[in-house]
């Protein structure tokens, strides 16, 4: 058997895969987005903002890359996941340290 042929099987596993990878990172950017509705302040508003890069796009790139199949698609999605995983949080902190430094200089207070 041709090692590209998949079975009907291997095809609906492969879609549900997807599926439960695109809805869990539906709901990663669903709750990051009501985290920062409710958040008081900006810095606490950043670490709901950081899970969207952190958690949702690896996944996303990851339903990519198992719809996908090896391919150069897909290592283009491995590249651009990993770069948005490891790069996120250390965007994150810091836009975090330039707030507090701005909140620390600010006479008026806290930013809202």
């Amino acid at each position: 058997m041709n090692g590209s042929v998949r079975t009907v099987t291997e095809v609906q596993i492969g879609t549900w895969v997807v599926r439960i990878l695109i809805i869990a990172a539906l709901l990663a950017v669903l709750l990051a987005g009501v985290g920062v509705l409710l958040a008081p302040r900006a810095v606490s508003r950043l670490h709901f903002l950081a899970a969207v890069t952190t958690v949702a796009l690896p996944l996303f790139c990851l339903a990519g890359i198992v719809q996908q199949g090896v391919s150069s698609t897909s290592a283009t999605l491995l590249l651009i996941g990993a770069i948005g995983a490891l790069s996120g949080p250390v965007m994150s902190m810091a836009i975090g340290r330039l707030l507090v430094r701005r909140t620390a200089s600010d006479d008026r207070g806290p930013l809202p």
